[in-house]
């Protein structure tokens, strides 16, 4: 199945990008991944650059193996790397959150860790999101507050796991995989770029592209997504934002 794919990354007012985006192809494959490095002092710009090279690496040299197991497999490899840093970091260590997406031919399987999303379009509508591993997360779960209240959160960015947690291992979660059909969208983001996007206002975008027929769908809708983003008034100190689309 053809693929239209773009990907953004911006420092916006953040002195470095910590974040890190892939897009890779094999013979059969794609790969993407968008990872959102944390640590301070720009540590995290290491465990997210450490994510998207070793995924990089697995993902040309593996093909053959299972799309679940090659993921399980950048999972396991990102955390001893980034693991075998940490004493050279304290008391900053580096970690990242990571948003993969693997497609081959008509099938796909995702998976996230931390709060970088995956929204899955279909039929014109939300099929599904990824759930961020994090504070407010965790209270929506039980009940205590709403999912729109996590944008505004005073925890938002308190995360429960990432890759590079030394303390726990990383409690990625992994989709089953699923059949993907004509005009399916996904949007892998940080959460410096969905914090400031509405789902309604990612929807309604898809829509106008999609109806339009435009001959790069997914470049245009980013495009649109990226200028909605950047025509917001105000925060100066507006974290690292980065997406990836993809349109069947």
């Amino acid at each position: 199945m053809k693929l239209s794919y773009y990907s953004i990354t911006e420092k916006a007012g953040r002195q470095i990008n910590e974040d890190s985006v892939l897009i890779a192809s094999s013979k059969k494959r794609n790969i993407f991944i968008v990872a959102d490095g944390l640590g301070g002092h720009s540590n995290g710009q290491i465990a997210s650059k450490i994510c998207v090279e070793t995924a990089k690496e697995i993902f040309l040299k593996r093909e053959s193996c299972s799309l679940s197991n090659l993921i399980e497999e950048i999972f396991a490899d990102t955390q001893k790397k980034i693991l075998e840093l940490v004493s050279e970091f304290n008391p900053s260590p580096p970690k990242t959150t990571a948003v993969i997406l693997i497609t081959e031919e008509n099938r796909a399987i995702y998976a996230h860790v931390g709060d970088s999303r995956l929204y899955f379009f279909r039929n014109n509508n939300i099929h599904s999101h990824t759930l961020d591993h994090s504070v407010p997360q965790m209270l929506v779960n039980a009940g205590k507050i709403k999912p729109k209240d996590i944008r505004r959160h005073p925890d938002r960015n308190r995360l429960l796991s990432a890759l590079g947690d030394e303390h726990t291992s990383p409690k990625y979660e992994i989709s089953e995989i699923l059949e993907i059909l004509p005009n399916d969208a996904f949007l892998l983001c940080s959460d410096g770029f969905w914090e400031k996007i509405l789902e309604k206002h990612m929807l309604k975008t898809l829509r106008s592209v999609i109806k339009n027929e435009s001959n790069d769908p997914a470049k245009s809708w980013l495009d649109a997504l990226s200028y909605r983003l950047t025509s917001q008034s105000g925060d100066h100190k507006s974290d690292n934002y980065s997406a990836i689309s993809v349109i069947t």
